[in-house]
C-alpha cells in the first residue's frame, strides 16, 4: 500500500515559507563586513547566537576526550551511561535488535528523541524514524550536546524528550590516525577500530576540506560464554528454576489433544511418549535451554567515509558541504526455530507403537493432535542486517549589515537515504513443515520430503532442507530537508540588544518495506511475518525566536531576560500544528543564575505507525491464565469465558510467548507534550560550576499499541472481569482461545491512546583545580533522580503504572537514581582518570503492574535487583606532540550483571548493565 496526501492549509503555508525565503535572499544584496566584537555562539536548543550565553534549557555536553578515556568506539555506549538516558538498543541487544543502535532520553522512547548532526536532522534508519547511531562517525565528533526536554519549537517534530546534537570537527588540518583495540579478560568479545582523518586549507586559506575513513570489527560472543547467561531461568511461583522453553528439541504433544488430564506429553529418544516434565531448580526436564546459541555481544562490521568542506566565496559568504557514507553489518542470532501449531494424524507412520496405543485411548479421539518442536537439526536462526546510509548537506551561510547591525543567515539542503536489508536463515515455513509431516499416503503434497518430528535428531538433512526457507526484506528510508534561517539583533534596550531568529523549512519523509513471499503470506515460523508497506508525508514550517534582556547591572538584578519561540507546521497527513516555548533567566549576582522554560512539543506519527501492514510478533509475555501467573478466581473466570477448557483451569502452562499481530492506523494524529524545567546554575568560584534542574514532561495522546502494548492490554482485559469488554476487544473483536488453551492470534492497532508523564531532578558539578608545575585536577559529576514515571495505557481505564525505580523482563530498567562521575589528574605529558558509574536498586516491574490493576502482589523469587557500581580506570601518555597512547580497564572489579529470570535475553537487562565483565582497551592516536 502507498499513502501520500496534502491538506488545504498547504497553500497558505507555502506562501509563508516563500516569504521567509525572500526575507533571507534580499539582504544578501547588501553584504558588509562583520564588525569586531565578542564571539557569539549557538547552543543546542536555540537558533539565536549570543555571547556568554547560558541556556534556559538544561544542556549536558560531552567532548571527544570522553570518548577516548572511556574506550568508546560506538557512541551509543557513551550516551547510555548518561543518567538522563534509559538504555536503547546496543551491541548487547540480541533478541529484538534490528541491526541499529539508539538513544532514549528519559526512557520515553527512541522515536521521541531527536538526533541532529551539526544542528540538522539525520535520516532515520527505520520506518519509525529512529536514527541509527552507528552512522555517526566517532572520529569526527568534536562534542555532543544533550538537551533534555521538549524542543519542537526550535527543531520540529520528534523532540519531545529532548535533542542529541553531534557537533563534528569542521576545520581540521593535518593527518590523524586512530587505532583502538578492546578485549575482555576472558580473551573474547574483541573489538577493532581504525580511522584516518585528513584535512587542510586550500585557496590561500579561503577553504578547508576534511576527509575521514573508518573501519570497525566487533566479534560475536555467545551467552554460553558467561555463567550468568548460559542457562535460562524462570520464576515459578517464587522459586528460581531452569527453563528454556516448553518447546522441546524432541517434540511434544500439546495439552488439549485429548490426552489424559489434558496434559502435554513429551517424546523420548526411542519415539515413546510420557507426561511432559517441566524444569526444576537443578534440571531442565523436557524443556529446551535456548540460551547458549543467543548472542551476548552481536558481531558488527562498519565502514564509514565522511567528507566536509567550507569555502569563502566572499568576505562574508561561505559555502559548505558534508557527505557521509556508512556501511554497517550487524548479525543477531537466536536458538533454533520453535515450530508450533502443527497437526499430526494418528496413523502417521513415524509414530511408535506405544505412542499409537496412547493416542488410540484418548478421552477425546476427535481432538486434533497438535505438536510443537525445536528444529535443532536446522540450526540457530541468524539474522544478517546490512544498512547503507548516504547523507549529503550543502548550503550557504554568512552575514550582512543592515540597520547598523550584523545579521547571520544560513540556507541549506539536506538529503539522507538509508537502504537496510535483512537476510534470515534457520527459519521454517509452516506450510512446508505441515506438508512434510503429512508426506505419506495418497494425500501427500507433490514434491514433499517425509519428516519425522518424534524424538531428538529425527529430522533428516533432506527434510531439514525442505522445510527451511531463507527470508529477506528490504527497507528504504529517504529524507529531504530544505531550510533557511536568519538571526541577529533588532534593537537595543537599556539592558542590552534584543535578539531574534526567523526561518522556514520544508521536509519530506518517504519509506518502503518489502518482505519476501514467505514473510508477506504469514507462513514463517521463528521470524517476523509482515506485509509490504510504503508511504510518505511532507511538512512546511515557519519558526521564530526572540530573546529580550529586561534588566541588567542593578542591585540584586545582575541580569533578567526572557525568551520565546514558536513553530507553525503544516503536515500532509495530520494538518497544521503549532508548538512554542517561553522561558527566562534571572541572575541576582554574577555567580548565580536561575532559569526556567516551558515548551509545547509534538511528535507526528511515523510512516510505520500510520501505514504499517500486519506484522506478526511473538511477544515475551506470560499468559495471565497460565499456572505460572498464579491467576485469581476473577481472572480464571475471564479465561473460561474466552474458551479456556475447564480441565486446564489453574494448570495451563505456556511457553512465555504470545503471538500477536501489530497493525498501523492511518487516522493517527500527533502526540502532544508539555515540558517544564526550572533550576539554577551557580559559579561560586572560577574553578567550580554547579547546576540543578527540575524537569516535568507530560505526553498526551501518545501513540501506542492498543492498551499500551500486549502486556498492559492483557492486564486491562483481565482486570475488567468481562471477556466481552472493550478492554478485551481490540478492533472490536474479542480475544478468544483455542482447544489447547492458547490465545488465538489477534490484531493490536496503533492508537493515540496513552499518556506518559515523568519528572525528576538533574544535578551536574564541574570542577577544575590548577596544581603546581602545570598539573591539574578536574572532576565532573552527573546525577539524575527520577521522581516518577507514570504510564497510562488508556486514560479511559483507571490503571496508571508507576515505573520509576523498576526493572522489566522485556524492556530497559528505569532506575530512580543514576550517577556518572569522572575524576582526571593531568600530569603534563600523562594523565590518569577514574570513572564511577552507579545504578540504584530497582524493583521488579510486576509489582507496579499488579498495583496498577488492583491485583495482589506477586510471589517472586527475585523481587528486587540491588544497586550496581562500576569502576573504570584509564590513563593517557603523550609521547610527543604527534603521538598519544591511551589504555584502560572498564568494570575493573568484574561485576556480573544482576540476575532477573524470564527476561527477553540473558537473564538480565543487557542494555542497562555490563555483560562483558572486565574489559581492557587501548588507543593510539598519531597526528602529523
Amino acid at each position: 500500500m502507498s499513502h501520500s496526501s496534502r491538506t488545504k492549509g498547504g497553500f497558505r503555508l507555502r506562501c509563508l515559507f516563500g516569504a521567509a525565503a525572500v526575507a533571507l535572499v534580499v539582504p544578501m544584496a547588501a553584504q558588509a563586513q562583520d564588525p569586531a566584537g565578542l564571539e557569539e555562539i549557538v547552543v543546542t536548543g536555540s537558533r539565536i547566537a549570543r555571547a556568554n550565553v547560558v541556556s534556559s534549557s538544561p544542556v549536558t555536553q560531552l567532548n571527544s576526550e570522553e570518548l577516548t578515556f572511556s574506550g568508546t568506539v560506538n557512541v551509543e555506549d557513551l550516551l547510555n551511561d548518561l543518567p538522563q538516558v534509559v538504555a536503547g538498543l546496543t551491541s548487547a541487544t540480541n533478541n529484538g535488535n534490528n541491526g541499529t543502535a539508539t538513544v532514549d532520553l528519559r526512557g520515553l522512547g527512541t522515536n521521541r528523541t531527536l538526533v541532529l548532526v551539526n544542528g540538522r536532522r539525520f535520516v532515520g534508519s527505520s520506518q519509525d524514524g529512529t536514527v541509527d547511531l552507528n552512522n555517526i562517525p566517532a572520529a569526527l565528533i568534536e562534542r555532543v550536546e544533550v538537551v533534555s526536554g521538549g524542543a519542537s519549537a526550535v527543531y520540529g517534530s520528534d523532540a519531545i524528550s529532548g535533542v542529541v546534537n553531534f557537533i563534528l570537527k569542521d576545520d581540521f588540518e593535518g593527518v590523524q590516525a586512530d587505532l583502538n583495540y578492546g578485549i575482555s579478560d576472558r580473551g573474547d568479545a574483541k573489538t577493532y577500530d581504525a580511522s584516518v582523518t585528513m584535512g587542510g586549507n586550500f585557496a590561500d586559506g579561503r577553504g578547508n576540506a576534511v576527509v575521514s575513513v573508518g573501519y570497525l570489527n566487533r566479534d560475536s560472543l555467545l551467552q554460553g560464554a558467561r555463567s550468568f547467561s548460559r542457562d535460562t531461568y524462570t520464576d515459578s511461583s517464587g522459586a528460581l528454576e531452569l527453563l528454556g522453553s516448553t518447546t522441546t528439541p524432541s517434540g511434544r504433544i500439546d495439552a488439549g489433544s485429548g490426552l489424559p488430564d489434558d496434559a502435554p506429553y513429551a517424546f523420548l529418544p526411542d519415539g515413546t511418549i510420557r507426561p511432559f516434565q517441566g524444569g526444576t531448580a537443578n534440571s531442565y526436564g523436557d524443556t529446551y535451554n535456548f540460551a547458549p546459541d543467543n548472542y551476548l555481544q552481536t558481531p558488527q562490521k562498519r565502514y564509514n567515509l565522511a567528507a566536509m568542506t567550507t569555502y569563502d566565496l566572499a568576505d562574508n559568504i561561505e559555502a559548505y558541504a558534508e557527505a557521509f557514507y556508512v556501511n554497517s553489518q550487524v548479525n543477531t542470532q537466536l536458538a533454533a526455530t520453535p515450530v508450533t501449531g502443527i497437526i499430526v494424524q494418528a496413523d502417521n507412520p513415524f509414530l511408535s507403537a506405544q505412542a499409537r496405543q496412547v493416542l488410540a485411548n484418548r478421552a477425546d479421539p476427535d481432538a486434533p493432535i497438535r505438536i510443537r518442536r525445536r528444529t535443532t537439526e536446522v540450526g540457530p536462526r541468524n539474522n544478517q542486517y546490512e544498512s547503507q546510509t548516504y547523507r549529503f548537506v550543502t548550503g550557504l551561510r554568512g552575514d550582512f549589515e543592515a540597520l547598523e547591525r550584523t545579521w547571520d543567515w544560513d540556507a541549506y539542503y539536506n538529503y539522507g537515504r538509508v537502504v537496510r536489508e535483512e537476510q534470515s536463515t534457520g527459519l521454517v515455513a509452516t506450510s512446508r513443515f505441515q506438508a512434510a509431516v503429512d508426506c505419506y499416503g495418497a494425500n501427500a503434497t507433490p514434491g514433499c520430503v517425509p519428516l519425522n518430528p518424534f524424538g531428538p535428531d529425527t529430522i533428516s538433512p533432506e527434510a531439514a532442507a525442505y522445510v527451511t526457507v531463507p527470508a529477506r526484506d528490504r527497507t528504504v528510508v529517504q529524507q529531504e530537508v530544505l531550510g533557511a534561517s536568519i538571526s541577529g539583533e533588532v534593537f537595543d534596550l537599556p539592558a542590552g540588544p534584543v535578539g531574534v531568529a526567523l526561518g522556514g523549512e520544508y521536509r519530506q519523509e518517504k519509506s518502503s518495506y518489502s518482505p519476501d513471499f514467505f514473510a508477506s503470506t504469514g507462513d514463517l515460523q521463528g521470524g517476523t511475518n509482515a506485509g509490504p508497506v510504503s508511504g510518505s508525508f511532507d511538512v512546511y514550517e515557519i519558526f521564530g525566536e526572540v530573546a529580550v534582556p529586561l534588566l541588567s547591572g542593578l542591585a540584586y538584578v545582575e541580569d533578567l531576560s526572557v525568551e520565546a519561540g514558536f513553530r507553525y507546521s503544516d503536515y500532509s497527513n495530520i494538518g497544521s500544528v503549532t508548538t512554542w516555548k517561553a522561558g527566562g533567566s534571572y541572575s541576582p549576582i554574577d555567580e548565580v543564575r536561575l532559569r526556567a522554560i516551558y515548551q509545547r512539543a509534538i511528535r507526528a506519527p511515523s510512516i510505520s505507525e500510520l501505514y504499517g501492514a500486519a506484522q506478526q510478533s511473538f511477544e515475551p509475555v506470560s499468559d495471565p491464565c497460565s499456572a505460572s501467573s498464579n491467576p485469581s478466581a476473577a481472572v480464571l473466570a475471564v479465561c473460561q469465558q474466552q474458551g479456556l477448557p475447564a480441565g486446564l483451569l489453574g494448570t495451563f502452562e505456556d511457553d512465555g510467548q504470545i503471538e500477536v499481530t501489530f497493525v498501523g492506523n492511518p487516522d493517527l494524529q500527533e502526540e502532544k507534550s508539555d515540558t517544564w524545567t526550572f533550576g539554577a546554575v551557580v559559579d561560586p568560584t572560577d574553578w567550580l560550576t554547579l547546576s540543578v534542574d527540575y524537569y516535568n514532561i507530560k505526553i498526551e495522546d501518545a501513540i501506542q499499541t492498543f492498551g499500551g502494548g500486549l502486556g498492559p492490554a492483557l492486564a486491562a482485559c483481565y482486570a475488567s472481569g468481562d471477556a466481552n469488554s472493550a478492554a478485551c476487544s481490540p478492533l472490536g473483536q474479542p480475544i478468544r482461545r483455542d482447544s489447547t488453551g492458547e490465545i488465538i492470534p489477534f490484531d493490536l492497532p496503533q492508537a493515540n491512546i496513552s499518556d506518559l508523564k515523568t519528572d525528576g531532578v538533574d544535578f551536574q558539578a564541574d570542577a577544575r583545580f590548577d596544581l603546581p608545575n602545570g598539573h591539574g585536577l578536574s572532576a565532573n559529576v552527573l546525577v539524575t533522580w527520577v521522581n516518577s514515571y507514570e504510564f497510562t495505557p488508556n486514560p479511559a481505564q483507571p490503571a496508571v503504572y508507576e515505573y520509576a525505580g523498576t526493572i522489566s523482563t522485556d524492556d530497559s530498567a528505569i532506575p530512580d537514581w543514576k550517577i556518572n562521575a569522572r575524576v582526571t589528574y593531568d600530569g603534563g605529558p600523562w594523565s590518569l582518570s577514574y570513572r564511577f558509574r552507579w545504578i540504584n536498586a530497582v524493583e521488579h516491574r510486576a509489582f507496579a503492574d499488579a498495583e496498577a490493576i488492583g491485583d495482589p502482589a506477586p510471589v517472586l523469587a527475585v523481587e528486587e535487583v540491588g544497586s550496581v557500581v562500576y569502576s573504570d580506570i584509564s590513563g593517557q601518555y603523550r609521547i610527543s606532540d604527534n603521538i598519544t597512547l591511551t589504555a584502560g580497564v572498564n568494570n575493573v572489579f568484574d561485576r556480573n550483571p544482576p540476575i532477573l529470570p524470564d527476561t527477553i535475553s540473558a537473564n538480565t537487562d543487557t542494555n542497562t548493565y555490563d555483560v562483558l565483565g572486565r574489559y581492557f582497551f587501548m588507543n593510539a592516536s598519531i597526528r602529523f
